[in-house]
C-alpha cells in the first residue's frame, strides 16, 4: 500500500481518501502487515533514528476508496 526510499518525501492521503481493512467492510483486505527496515552497513554507533509511520484508523469510512497499482509481476520468468 505504500512505500517510502532515502531522500522520499511523506505520502499523505487527502482527507477524504482511505483504504478500508476489516471483516465488517466489503474489503478483501482483513489484515495489515507492517515491515520497517534499517540501513547501517557501517555499524556506526550512536545513529538515532527519527522516522517513522502514523496510520490513522477510523470506523468511519471515507467517501473514496483508495487502492494500489502493482506494476510488473515477479511471478513472470523468462
Amino acid at each position: 500500500m505504500y512505500g517510502w526510499a532515502l531522500g522520499g518525501s511523506a505520502i499523505t492521503l487527502p482527507n477524504d481518501v482511505g483504504f478500508s481493512i476489516g471483516d465488517d467492510v466489503k474489503s478483501e483486505w482483513t489484515h495489515m502487515v507492517l515491515q520497517y527496515h534499517y540501513h547501517n552497513p557501517s555499524l556506526t554507533k550512536g545513529v538515532i533514528d527519527n522516522s517513522g509511520v502514523r496510520l490513522l484508523i477510523s470506523k468511519t469510512r471515507k467517501p473514496i476508496e483508495a487502492g494500489v497499482l502493482v506494476i510488473g509481476d515477479p511471478e513472470v520468468t523468462e
